[in-house]
């Protein structure tokens, strides 16, 4: 290599607090590695969380890589669905005219997509893994990938063997006024998860990840106690329910050490809803009491509020329905007080589905109807699939089969789009009970059969097993 090499020219930006001049220091030592690193296959993993930082670190890599003695090529793979990374960045080589005079140099970006965030063993990080060894001879340049932390942790776990292969790591962090920006549209503006769809909740995890990484380097208790608990609620949707315990327990070891009261009693309700959801109802009330006392003793009127519906649910599900309307009526009170829109509707619901269960069903239906009105207003459509079931089971149980059939299927499209899929799986097995009643078999047996799908992927064998004496029952009037 020359050393009459011209000096590598440093960011000149206009304050010190941009990104490229803030990572100065790092930023140097991957312009060393880039032009120190011999001309054969080494591997680099460069660190970037948020996506305008690595927008600019691109930009600025193309202009100072490219020189006399180097040749950076930047392959970017956005495709969600890529397995075979080796092909793809062969094929590619084959459109490029490399000049031999030069050392080749790639740049590898867009792969968190196919990386993802929530699927286990991706298939692009399990081939990358399987074939480690052949990428020598098919690919003999110096490779960098350009990837947000979370998806390096995922490579590192599901892709040992190649992350352990004499890597280096070059961590930039990013400017913490545009961080706090991110975190404050996120994390307190646009917080209502349950009410993204699919795909928003998928690009959200993305972000939360990203923020997560840059508070916890900066130690921000409360701010990561907040981002735990998001991921959290967005995993609970998402039917992760591993995912789920794990960080609301770690928001809530968070709030403990740090005193943080209001946290500790959201993250304890949090874990009360998992539980919930898992039909582990006496720790499900456990944690719901606690959430309970704590909300009394800081005076947090919507915390209350929503611990009291939420055991509300728990004695719905349990049978006590004299139970469920006073916690269900408390929270009413409590949220009309405080003009909370969402828990007047959640305890609506609530009250609704303890009148069904006690034979009352145009009660059920007018509190059921109550709350869908006041979701449509507030566009909160994750309510509003919840209102609009409690309507199909209340016209099921009153015999009115077909109405129930109608409202089923437009509770059910409003969660396959939200991605609830505990809450698919509900519906589409309500939806066949009413079928079966309307002695419409085949189409009851597609829906219990789809329903037991989602069950089984979600490894609630309570909940197989329902689906299975539903399928064994089939020629007979629901009993719900």
């Amino acid at each position: 290599m020359s050393n009459n090499q011209e000096p590598v020219k440093q960011p000149s930006p206009e304050s010190k607090d941009t990104f490229l001049a803030k990572n100065q220091k790092v930023l140097k030592e991957l312009m060393t590695f880039s032009r120190i690193v011999s001309d054969s296959l080494n591997i680099g993993f460069i660190e970037v969380n948020l996506a305008q930082d690595r927008t600019k670190l691109v930009e600025y890599l193309q202009q100072q890589l490219n020189n006399p003695e180097i040749q950076l090529i930047v392959l970017d793979f956005p495709d969600p669905d890529l397995q075979f990374l080796r092909d793809a960045i062969v094929a590619e080589l084959k459109n490029i005219a490399i000049d031999p005079a030069k050392k080749l140099v790639l740049l590898i970006t867009g792969l968190e997509k196919a990386i993802g965030v929530t699927e286990e063993y991706p298939k692009i990080l399990v081939d990358l893994n399987y074939i480690r060894d052949d990428l020598r001879n098919s690919i003999p340049h110096p490779i960098l990938f350009l990837l947000p932390e979370y998806a390096l942790t995922r490579l590192a776990n599901y892709a040992p063997d190649f992350w352990a292969w004499g890597r280096k790591v070059f961590s930039f962090r990013a400017v913490q006024s545009e961080v706090d920006s991110i975190a404050k549209r996120i994390l307190f503006v646009d917080d209502d998860t349950d009410n993204f769809k699919l795909e928003a909740k998928q690009k959200r995890i993305e972000l939360l990840y990203c923020l997560l990484s840059e508070y916890q380097a900066k130690n921000k208790i409360l701010l990561i106690s907040k981002i735990l608990n998001q991921l959290g609620d967005i995993y609970y949707i998402l039917g992760d329910y591993q995912e789920v315990f794990r960080y609301y327990q770690q928001a809530l070891d968070i709030c403990r050490k740090s005193g943080d009261f209001n946290g500790e009693a959201i993250s304890l309700s949090n874990l009360g809803l998992v539980y919930s959801g898992v039909e582990k109802y006496q720790q499900s009330t456990d944690f719901h009491r606690q959430s309970l006392t704590i909300a009394q003793e800081i005076d947090d009127l919507r915390i209350q509020a929503i611990s009291l519906v939420s055991l509300g649910n728990v004695y719905n599900s349990l049978g006590g329905n004299q139970e469920s309307i006073d916690y269900s009526r408390q929270s009413l009170t409590i949220a009309q007080e405080i003009n909370d829109y969402e828990i007047q509707a959640a305890s609506l619901v609530s009250l609704g589905n303890a009148y069904n269960n006690v034979g009352r069903s145009q009660e059920s239906i007018d509190y059921s109807q109550k709350a869908l009105t006041i979701a449509i207003r507030i566009n909160n459509y994750m309510l509003q699939a919840v209102a609009l079931n409690s309507l199909g089971i209340s016209y099921n149980r009153s015999g009115k089969y077909k109405q129930a059939v109608d409202y089923y299927k437009q509770s059910l499209t409003i969660i396959q789009e939200l991605g609830d899929r505990k809450s698919q799986a509900i519906s589409l097995i309500n939806l066949g009970g009413s079928f079966q009643n309307l002695k419409q078999i085949s189409e009851a047996k597609e829906a219990y059969q789809q329903g037991k799908k989602i069950f089984v992927k979600l490894e609630l064998e309570k909940d197989v097993a329902r689906c299975d004496r539903s399928l064994k029952n089939l020629g007979h009037p629901d009993p719900q």
